[in-house]
């Protein structure tokens, strides 16, 4: 419930898998329809952390916390109400490109102006009600400060020149822009810190290809950001997900994998060239696990694994990446894709059965696959062919869509005898989507939710 003049939390929740189909008929020229699909809602979802920013009003070193001005999404001004962010030992402080932990950080905080910009990175602690911060920012280690920032992707390095994908470009002067590839230059004197880190003694070469990053400096309007000047911001390495399929089992707490993505960009697009001796091969990615638990971990497990590249040109056959998370989603949430083309007029993509269908990928075109958590497992066309069943047969999702028309039904039944109509009057299925979860060694998709575009 919501009152008047009490904050309250909105959780808005876009979700990208309902919302977009991709068309790759012609592999060249992709048509992305989307159909934006948004929920929201008043709680906290306690398991993710959240982000909140706006001016420091306060801090209370007694307490352990301070407060700031609520400032949502990217606005630079405003009254609306303020939180109390609480501290720990383990909170990491970044303040003007300095770091610190635990109290030290804190006390540093005390001494900054009011008003200085503020981030927090929060988890609600659901038994006390309070927001604990894991990470802290303040003065010019926030963007819309002082600096250009620019945060992306190192997908290649050539000596102090970094080639950064998926730009985001926040200028000093409060606007916002976004970029394909831009360059970010590092010299002897910029300053690297570690998201989630107090860590000293990092430098230039700390940053390797793979690496996401947040760039403070000054952008020439063009093309390139300098970030050589320490005034101006740190270099910030950023955690980094590697999405792909384990290769062998783990040994001696390494880990290899084949990749798919590098923060969701395609693996293809990372030139590793100068990462090592050898350079960091992305079908043999060895990442470093410390006590990391592999329990289950065998050949072709889908994983997503959370870290940091190792400096540029120390990778070694053993190390590429150190992770701070590695994740199976083997029987995590997946979503099952099959794309017929256009004129091939399939009359059977569908086997029915009393539980389900069977999916016709032998006639499939381009996509055949099953996705978990970016992690793609490509169905084999002359493989055995994938059994959807839905979960709960009398009570589901199951959607038709036919020119821009959705056609909802709640029972397996009803759809399948929809589908089977339609198919029947001289339409075609052109695409076919579940959500649910998949057994590799029974080619099984248990399904909460199935959709098929008919032509």
């Amino acid at each position: 419930m919501v009152f008047p003049g009490l904050p309250s939390a909105l959780q808005l929740d876009f979700d990208l898998d309902a919302s977009n189909t991709v068309d790759m008929t012609n592999p060249s020229s992709p048509v992305l329809t989307v159909d934006p699909v948004l929920s929201a809602g008043l709680t906290f979802d306690a398991s993710k952390p959240h982000r909140i920013r706006g001016p420091l009003t306060s801090v209370d070193v007694d307490t352990s916390s301070f407060k700031i001005g609520l400032r949502p999404f990217q606005l630079l001004s405003g009254s609306f109400g303020s939180v109390t962010i609480y501290t720990d030992s383990s909170t990491t402080f970044e303040i003007d490109g300095t770091t610190y932990a635990g109290a030290a950080g804190l006390t540093q905080l005390a001494t900054e102006s009011p008003l200085t910009a503020t981030v927090a990175v929060v988890t609600p602690d659901i038994a006390t009600g309070h927001l604990v911060a894991s990470e802290v920012y303040a003065g010019s280690s926030v963007a819309f400060g002082t600096s250009d920032v620019v945060t992306g992707n190192v997908i290649a390095r050539s000596g102090d020149t970094l080639t950064v994908r998926g730009a985001l470009l926040v200028r000093a002067d409060g606007t916002l822009s976004f970029h394909d590839t831009v360059t970010v230059t590092v010299g002897d004197t910029t300053r690297v810190t570690k998201q989630g880190s107090a860590a000293a003694g990092l430098d230039k070469n700390s940053i390797s290809v793979g690496q996401r990053i947040r760039a403070f400096g000054t952008w020439d309007g063009t093309s390139t950001l300098d970030a050589t000047d320490h005034t101006k911001g740190p270099v910030r390495m950023l955690i980094t997900q590697l999405n792909g399929s384990s290769v062998g089992t783990p040994s001696n707490q390494t880990l290899t994998m084949a990749l798919n993505f590098i923060n969701g960009h395609p693996i293809g697009l990372f030139d590793f060239t100068g990462t090592g001796s050898p350079d960091a091969d992305p079908n043999n990615y060895a990442v470093f696990t410390s006590t990391l638990d592999l329990t289950g971990i065998t050949d072709t497990t889908p994983l997503r694994a959370r870290g940091f590249v190792v400096p540029f040109g120390a990778a070694t056959a053993t190390h590429d990446f150190d992770a701070v998370t590695v994740i199976n989603v083997d029987n995590g949430p997946a979503n099952l894709l099959v794309g017929w083309p256009l004129l091939s007029h399939v009359t059977n993509p569908f086997t029915f059965t009393a539980s389900g269908m069977v999916v016709n990928i032998a006639s499939s075109g381009l996509i055949h696959e099953v996705r978990r958590s970016g992690v793609v497992t490509v169905l084999a066309k002359n493989g055995t062919a994938p059994a959807v069943n839905a979960q709960t047969p009398a009570d589901g999702l199951f959607l038709i869509s036919y020119h821009g028309v959705i056609q909802i039904y709640t029972t397996l039944n009803s759809y399948q005898s929809a589908l089977t109509t339609r198919l029947g009057s001289g339409q075609y299925a052109r695409f076919f989507s579940a959500h649910g979860t998949y057994d590799d060694a029974s080619h099984t998709f248990t399904a909460t939710a199935m959709f098929t575009l008919l032509e």
